[in-house]
């Protein structure tokens, strides 16, 4: 779920929080990611800054980075006692990190661990961010997810937490992933950012083509070729062919065709792609 920078700083502002850190992530914390001789330690979407002085209470020094900045001026104040923490303004979604130390095979720092706490939910591409933090990573290192459940969320509240196929989805790609509970929240270690990952068919997605179609077909470069009606017919830039079975044969035209893609829930957008029809041919794939 993506949640604008303004409400984040209506947010922080406004003098709200989220949830403590609780005694059973802080034991599992101590237990599965100890903080080594010269660790370090980043705490991405750091908030007002509690884990980032736990993780410095551990023995690590911290880079704590948050996008907002109402949440950074509450972190300086409220963990101000704390020392071995470096407070820091970053998107975590921008691309490649500008901010963060460079990569360890680069000569840079690096770090030991990567902590993300109640705060991936929240990400538009959650694998892409947690490969890029996977590549700052030294060797030996974890990020650890600390994530709200759906079956423990109550549903007004389902945007805060992840099912059991988004969790999977962040462990995909890593070499170890283990799992633990903490008072209702998931806790993910995972080792190895160079595993492979897999590819999950998510099912058809809702129709949004030709204004009452119910899908395109489109070339390998992505240009639509044809469209199906609602009613079944098929159209080549407005003018019916023959469909038979999964095949779709068009009659050879010297023209350019073409056809004008639409979502139904928002009607006023509207994205043109042209096709030239030059033989009569069966179409190798469906139009259904």
């Amino acid at each position: 779920m993506q949640v604008r920078k303004e409400a984040w700083q209506e947010h922080y502002d406004g003098g709200r929080g989220f949830d403590p850190l609780g005694d059973a992530e802080r034991a599992l914390l101590a237990e599965h990611v100890p903080a080594p001789e010269g660790g370090r330690a980043l705490d991405a979407g750091c908030g007002t800054g509690e884990l980032a002085a736990a993780l410095a209470g551990m023995g690590y020094q911290v880079d704590a980075v948050d996008f907002t900045e109402g949440a950074l001026v509450r972190a300086r104040s409220e963990q101000a006692a704390v020392s071995g923490v470096r407070w820091l303004q970053l998107d975590l979604e921008q691309c490649g990190l500008p901010g963060l130390p460079g990569l360890p095979d680069e000569g840079e720092a690096g770090y030991d661990l990567v902590t993300l706490r109640l705060s991936v939910a929240f990400l538009t591409n959650r694998s892409s961010v947690l490969r890029a933090l996977g590549a700052r990573l030294r060797e030996g290192g974890a990020i650890v997810v600390i994530t709200p459940v759906v079956k423990h969320t109550p549903p007004e509240r389902r945007h805060i937490a992840l099912d059991e196929n988004e969790l999977s989805s962040i462990a995909d790609g890593f070499e170890e992933a283990l799992r633990f509970e903490a008072d209702g929240l998931a806790v993910l270690v995972l080792r190895g950012a160079d595993g492979s990952f897999t590819a999950v068919e998510k099912g058809r997605p809702n129709p949004e083509a030709v204004a009452g179609a119910a899908a395109v077909v489109t070339d390998a470069a992505g240009r639509v070729l044809l469209g199906r009606l609602a009613d079944g017919a098929v159209t080549v830039g407005g003018r019916t062919v023959t469909r038979v079975k999964s095949a779709v044969w068009t009659r050879p035209c010297a023209g350019r065709a073409t056809s004008l893609p639409r979502d139904s829930s928002w009607p006023a957008r509207s994205i043109s792609r042209r096709c030239r029809s030059s033989r009569r041919a069966p179409w190798p794939g469906s139009a259904g």
